[in-house]
């Protein structure tokens, strides 16, 4: 036994040991990948801003406070000093700079020998005015927290707490939000080829007040006229905004690299969207739902979006609202070259160390080389043989309309004889050019629609007159309650209206 023990113990001791080293060699992989992100930031920041770090290694856990200080241009000075007002000294005005921004956050890293879990929190700031200070005293900083396990996918979440935000300008009512929690959760897979995340936002409420007139800044020489105002207490009306509960998700494959349509699936639901005015209700949408499925077949990606809810807009009533987007044979190609040059102009957009006639020159070479390079990106791009499908569909008083059309571009003919005639590039695509487009209005809208008007001389009687003389004139068909038409164009340029040749 005495033999069997020490055994136990021995191996006990080892295993204490193997893992201690490997949580050992975690906490060093965690503070490398933090200089390389923390590098990665001083690289993008540059020369204005500096990055400093204090990591404390442990054991098995890990402090460390990263400062991020942001240097205030000299423009920024005097903009403060400009809108400090008359009869105030300011920094600006007594030659003193303006402090730097200073964002501390505190960073806590646990690791073992399975993997690594860090928490990054914003602490605190220093060096805002007091007027932002004031404004964000009663919102919770968020807090990341990202998981990297020695095996497995990376997980991630962001955790904004609840919260409000108000500014308050003298003799104004104040402009303010309030939000409940919001949870953002991404997972990385192992080989880093697929994203997915799902979000849960409790909802959120914004009320946007108006800018103050000049009669209400001085109503005792204000004209009588200038003084009247729409809102109660002569006061302009507020727009008031609240969002319900959203919850939503996805997956996308990112090995591709194509993050502008990346292939993949994502779905939500929102309870309710809501917009008023002094009181009168803008419009008010319900479980309003999305779904949208991207695929990918060679150099093909194809995408389909449905959209649907229900609810008011200026006081009609919608027991339906659906909005559908389908889209097909887009090049793989052309949306890398769209992300290039999106990543060129925003590089050159955001690059500090350009100032003056440098940058205004490297701004004129951006723009020349965007132009170029937008031709190559449609010639490739109509190469594919895109095609967009779009439809809109509503119903009121159980009565459903719809408006739908489509655009497709068939294959050049190799076989076509050559215009002598140099042509503008947009009739030479017209030619290869496939467009239908439907309308399906009920009768009964006419109602609805003159209602919508707030004009009491549009009548529902007048619209049905109106829209009964395009139908005498064969412009649509008045049939089954309902007006409807049809109109293509084919390929060559033949248009047809409700199947007849519009011109010959």
């Amino acid at each position: 036994m005495s033999k069997l023990t020490k055994i136990a113990a021995a191996a006990a001791v080892i295993a204490a040991a193997g893992y201690a080293g490997a949580s050992w060699w975690m906490g060093q992989q965690a503070e490398h990948h933090t200089d390389q992100a923390l590098n990665w930031v001083k690289d993008k920041l540059g020369e204005h801003a500096v990055v400093q770090s204090n990591y404390q290694r442990g054991l098995f856990s890990d402090e460390n406070t990263i400062v991020v200080e942001l240097k205030r241009p000299p423009k920024a000075a005097q903009s403060a000093a400009a809108k400090a007002g008359e009869g105030h000294e300011s920094q600006a005005d007594s030659g003193a700079p303006l402090p730097p921004v200073r964002f501390h956050i505190s960073q806590h890293v646990s690791h073992g020998a399975l993997g690594v879990t860090t928490r990054l929190k914003l602490a605190k700031v220093e060096g805002l005015p007091d007027e932002v200070r004031q404004a964000f005293a009663q919102a919770e900083p968020p807090e990341v927290t990202l998981h990297r396990p020695l095996a497995g996918d990376m997980t991630a979440q962001l955790l904004l707490p609840a919260g409000r935000f108000a500014v308050q300008q003298p003799g104004q009512p104040a402009s303010q939000a309030s939000w409940q929690p919001l949870t953002y959760d991404l997972r990385l897979s192992r080989d880093r080829q697929r994203l997915s995340g799902q979000v849960d936002f409790k909802g959120m409420e914004m009320t946007f007040a108006p800018a103050a007139k000049a009669s209400e800044a001085a109503p005792e020489t204000a004209p009588e006229a200038a003084k009247a105002a729409p809102g109660p207490g002569g006061q302009p009306a507020a727009l008031q905004m609240r969002v319900g509960g959203m919850q939503g998700q996805f997956s996308a494959d990112i090995g591709s690299g194509l993050w502008l349509l990346a292939p993949g699936q994502q779905e939500g639901r929102v309870a309710s969207m809501q917009a008023s005015m002094g009181g009168k209700d803008l419009f008010r949408f319900d479980q309003l739902t999305y779904k949208v499925d991207t695929t990918r077949q060679g150099d093909a990606i194809s995408s389909h979006g449905h959209y649907a809810t229900a609810g008011e807009i200026g006081g009609v009533a919608l027991q339906a609202l659906n909005y559908d987007v389908k889209l097909d044979k887009i090049s793989a190609a052309a949306l890398l070259q769209a992300q290039q040059m999106l990543a060129r102009a925003w590089g050159a957009l955001t690059d500090k160390s350009l100032q003056g006639e440098e940058r205004q020159a490297a701004l004129q070479a951006m723009q020349e080389q965007f132009k170029s390079d937008t031709e190559a990106l449609l010639q490739e791009l109509l190469a594919g043989e895109p095609a967009v499908q779009v439809r809109y569909g509503a119903t009121i008083d159980q009565q459903a309309g719809s408006l739908e059309y489509s655009v497709a571009l068939a294959a050049a003919d190799a076989q076509a004889k050559e215009s002598p005639i140099q042509l503008p590039a947009m009739f030479k695509l017209m030619q290869r050019a496939s467009i239908k487009a439907s309308l399906h209005i009920p009768r009964a809208w006419s109602a609805v629609v003159a209602k919508m008007a707030g004009d009491p001389r549009v009548s529902a009687e007048s619209l049905e007159q109106m829209a009964d003389g395009f139908a005498a004139q064969g412009f649509v068909k008045n049939e089954n309650g309902a007006w409807s038409a049809h109109f293509e164009v084919e390929p060559g340029g033949k248009m047809l209206l409700n199947g007849q040749p519009l011109m010959r």
